[in-house]
């Protein structure tokens, strides 16, 4: 009988998890980015002015998740399959939060982002309170009003190379918006112009999710980024993990209702105790030099996906299962994150390689070409010498000594070229 893995346990303990694995195994897909989707779209769905609460402080509920894989292996289909097989209480048509879901974002900059979630209404104050069209929460300023009834928004790129040709752009801040809005910071920017918008901290609902094939994810994992602290702050998925093969099928899959939440008079979610110790200890080791940057915002990391199997389970609050399943999710994204980092590291060999047999091109090249150069000069004096004198041969004495280690080659060459004359000497 095969070993069970840890992960069978995850895809057996709540009927949603289940339908998840049960799904992409019948589509031979990996359940993994699957339930990367599902994190970020129960997320989506919680208030914006609902966080995350323990004894460190309040924390945004906002997510970074990467799909990770090579080339036609299910990163995009994963999403088509969570959206066609899966309603949340903001797209099921008969819950009163119906319709609220608005798709998926493809980002243009760093900076565009904030630009998304508001739109400009020229209404005048006044008006709108008469009207009772625009509440006064849902205003940035006068003429600023948030696209989304809950503030969201989530932003896709389908394939990396999308966010390193943008994030290459001068001024281009693509990865510093990311942290940004993961932490809920103040998020935007206003120019000398006064055109641009800066959201209020803690105003807004955010998620991005990335596409990449491993060898690709080099933007992700570059020293600013490590530096940053950004990987602890992703959540991988692999799209070849845990494929079975064997559970292909054609039949149709029932759609799976996620529960809805009452979140009236909820404005956090409180951490278990359990959770606390965790912060307190993680907070200390931070203090005393033991975290690494990779791992410096993992434990906040871990309790969002915490949150989101709660929301997912129809609960605004944790318990702690929550947090026994998080743990799993967060091994297989460190698994995840460890596969992209070794094909990086022997892309990088890779690369050091071509690099030096081009630097050795280049170089061969260079030597060939200060030959040539001196042959030329040794003849160019030889011939000078000849008009000079009338005479053939060039005494040793007349050259210089770098020339007459290139005499018989340069003698050679006039012979094979009596037409050549040297370039005109500068005055």
């Amino acid at each position: 009988m095969p070993r069970r893995k840890p992960e069978d346990g995850l895809w057996r303990a709540r009927p949603v998890l289940a339908h998840m694995r049960s799904l992409a195994s019948s589509k031979g897909q990996s359940p993994w980015p699957v339930l990367g989707w599902a994190i970020v779209r129960a997320l989506h769905t919680v208030p914006y002015t609902v966080c995350y609460q323990s004894l460190i402080g309040a924390q945004a509920l906002n997510s970074l998740v990467g799909i990770s894989g090579p080339t036609g292996a299910g990163k995009t289909i994963s999403q088509r399959l969570l959206e066609d097989h899966f309603v949340f209480p903001d797209n099921d048509p008969v819950r009163p939060f119906s319709k609220s879901w608005e798709g998926l974002i493809p980002p243009g900059s760093g900076e565009s982002m904030p630009d998304r979630y508001v739109y400009f209404d020229r209404l005048r104050e006044d008006e709108e309170e008469e009207s009772g069209e625009i509440s006064a929460k849902d205003r940035l300023s006068n003429t600023l009003v948030w696209h989304h009834p809950n503030h969201a928004a989530v932003f896709f790129f389908d394939e990396v190379g999308m966010l390193a040709s943008r994030s290459s752009r001068q001024g281009s801040t693509l990865v510093d918006y990311m942290k940004e809005g993961w932490s809920g910071s103040e998020f935007g920017r206003t120019l000398a112009s006064g055109k641009g918008v800066i959201l209020p901290r803690e105003s807004y609902r955010f998620a991005c999710v990335i596409n990449t094939q491993p060898k690709r994810a080099g933007i992700l994992f570059s020293e600013e980024a490590v530096a940053g602290g950004l990987q602890g702050r992703f959540l991988w998925f692999d799209v070849t993990a845990d494929i079975n093969r064997d559970l292909v099928s054609r039949e149709p899959v029932k759609k799976f209702l996620i529960p809805a939440i009452d979140w009236r008079g909820v404005d956090h979610i409180e951490a278990l105790e359990v959770m606390n110790n965790a912060h307190t200890q993680h907070h200390w080791d931070a203090l005393d030099g033991l975290i690494s940057e990779t791992e410096s915002h993992i434990l906040l990391t871990q309790a969002k996906v915490a949150v989101a199997l709660a929301v997912l389970d129809g609960r605004a609050e944790l318990n702690q299962e929550d947090w026994d399943i998080s743990q799993l999710v967060i091994e297989h994204t460190v698994k995840t994150r460890t596969v992209i980092e070794q094909a990086l590291v022997e892309e990088n060999r890779l690369a050091v390689i071509r690099d030096g047999k081009r630097a050795a091109v280049k170089v061969a090249l260079s030597e060939k070409e200060k030959h040539r150069v001196n042959v030329e000069a040794t003849a160019a004096a030889i011939v000078r010498w000849r008009e000079r004198t009338g005479k053939k041969d060039a005494k040793d004495r007349y050259l210089s000594q770098r020339q007459r280690e290139y005499k018989e080659e340069a003698e050679e060459f006039l012979r094979l070229n009596p037409d050549w004359q040297p370039p005109p000497q500068k005055a």
